[in-house]
């Protein structure tokens, strides 16, 4: 696991390479000193069947973050990898986490468009979403990427002047400040909780989203994301699946085996 431990709410913002919790030429490390650990696997035996081991070499990146080279020039840490083969699949961060997000957005949408009777596919260009954070750099950020998607993040205080009901995406500065933003929204009647999305980090931040009492709202948490793709991944090795076929599912954020 290479995303950043900084302890945010969500692992998805605009970091430095120099944030992660290890760079890619120590994982590559890591993973020759593991594979020098199980050569005499390959000669166990079971019976009379003789079981061969492999390693298959997972990492999860945020492939988009710039890796910086003595020159002053930056490469992008999916290019490094691949470069220099220094693991077999790469588990996008970022892109794991923003398909879930779109996922939502889209469930959402189509469920407003159905309570009031509305053509989904008369949409316009681009259907407003509201970010809740006081992360500008994160706001930032996700509006380009979203952009592309079809949506446009807009703050709250524009939202209101919309008159309709619009999705919203809450991201505090950890999970707590997350959960406790959603609160606010819904006890003040500023959000209807089935349009209220929760960013989360970790699965504590779960715990106290369930905390709230009611299971409209939805969430998007990394690190339930992160565990599927790795099970995705190991699921599909187990299968016999060719890594190329792994990573290309990875890429477009295909998550079910």
């Amino acid at each position: 696991d290479g995303t950043s431990g900084d302890g945010s709410s969500l692992s998805l913002g605009m970091k430095s390479y120099d944030d992660l919790d290890f760079d890619l030429h120590e994982a590559a490390q890591a993973f020759h000193q593991i594979a020098r650990l199980v050569p005499s696997l390959k000669s166990r035996t079971m019976g009379d069947e003789v079981h061969d081991a492999r390693i298959l070499r997972v990492i999860l990146v945020d492939c988009s973050l710039q890796v910086a080279k003595g020159g002053g020039s930056t490469i992008p840490a999916r290019d490094v990898i691949e470069r220099l083969r220094l693991a077999d699949v790469t588990i996008d961060a970022r892109t794991v986490v923003s398909v879930a997000m779109k996922r939502w957005l889209d469930d959402t949408y189509d469920n407003i468009d159905k309570e009031l009777n509305r053509d989904g596919g008369k949409k316009s260009k681009q259907r407003p979403v509201v970010l809740e954070t006081h992360d500008s750099q994160w706001f930032k950020s996700l509006k380009v990427e979203f952009a592309r998607s079809g949506y446009k993040l807009i703050e709250m205080s524009e939202a209101e002047k919309l008159k309709t009901p619009i999705p919203i995406l809450v991201y505090g500065r950890t999970s707590a400040d997350t959960v406790y933003s959603i609160r606010a929204l819904v006890e003040r009647g500023l959000a209807d909780p089935r349009h209220l999305c929760a960013l989360l980090s970790g699965y504590e931040g779960l715990e106290d989203l369930a905390a709230l009492g009611t299971h409209e709202v939805g969430h998007v948490c990394s690190s339930e994301i992160y565990d599927a793709a790795f099970e995705f991944v190991r699921n599909k090795a187990l299968a016999g699946t060719p890594v190329t076929e792994i990573q290309a599912d990875l890429d477009d954020g295909v998550l079910d085996s």
